[in-house]
């Protein structure tokens, strides 16, 4: 019960030290890795998340929905009901502000709807995926893994005009590359924060499991140390006359 408690304890009771001091070099590195990498995981999703309220507009998203499909000539039973909604609306990048023009519900019954348009053939599929509710995890985890989401990125359209998607290129926006050439850098910002804070999560998950399994572990050897002790083998001879010498092993 000692060892499963702090790992380690049993072993000095038994004097086996240097399985003491080992138990007890895991208990400690493993808590400092556990909490450090949680403490990353913690402080990257926080700046995650405000990089992503900061620089990613439903908005503006559903802006794009009404263009790429007057620029694709779409046909879409919703798409007429989304372009009233968002009127003259322009994102302002502020939740609170954006999220109170759009209709999540009609947004959705949009993107059910909407063929993805490639640049390698003309359509396939429709969208494969519709958004979350606002604050979600899966809402953060799709705006930055599908392109899909990609036009609703602050610098989308400044980053597709420094690609020359202007003038007579300008539908080029309106096309989604399988490859993700036009994801602007916020995409991919927003990707390796989230990559990184998730494999911070899960560093932090494997030294969690090794803490548990050092506490199993020590109480065990603890335990099966002290048995070995007590059933030792004892060997005790008799002198007497007609006795033969007696082995007993006790366990």
């Amino acid at each position: 019960m000692s060892s499963l408690f702090i790992p380690g304890s049993g072993q000095m009771r038994n004097r086996t030290w240097w399985k003491a001091g080992l138990f007890f070099a895991i208990e400690a590195t493993s808590v400092y890795l556990f909490v450090d990498n949680r403490n990353d995981a913690v402080i990257g999703e926080r700046d995650f998340k405000q990089f992503t309220n900061n620089n990613w507009s439903v908005v503006q998203y559903s802006n794009w929905l009404v263009q790429y499909h007057e620029i694709n000539g779409l046909d879409n039973p919703h798409i007429d009901d989304l372009r009233q909604m968002i009127g003259s609306s322009e994102a302002s990048f502020n939740v609170n502000k954006d999220w109170d023009i759009v209709d999540i519900e009609l947004l959705r019954q949009v993107e059910r709807d909407t063929p993805y348009i490639t640049t390698d053939q003309n359509s396939s599929n429709n969208f494969s995926h519709t958004l979350p509710e606002y604050g979600s995890q899966q809402y953060f985890e799709l705006i930055s893994k599908y392109y899909q989401y990609q036009a609703g990125w602050r610098d989308y359209n400044e980053f597709h005009n420094n690609i020359g998607h202007t003038g007579t290129f300008y539908d080029e926006r309106f096309v989604i590359d399988r490859g993700g050439s036009y994801a602007s850098p916020f995409f991919y910002d927003a990707a390796r924060m989230a990559d990184q804070f998730n494999t911070d999560y899960r560093t932090s998950n494997t030294f969690l499991s090794i803490l548990i399994a050092n506490h199993l572990l020590s109480a065990f050897d603890a335990y099966f140390t002290f048995r070995l002790k007590q059933n030792r083998l004892e060997a005790t001879s008799s002198v007497m006359p007609g006795k033969q010498i007696q082995l007993t092993y006790r366990f």
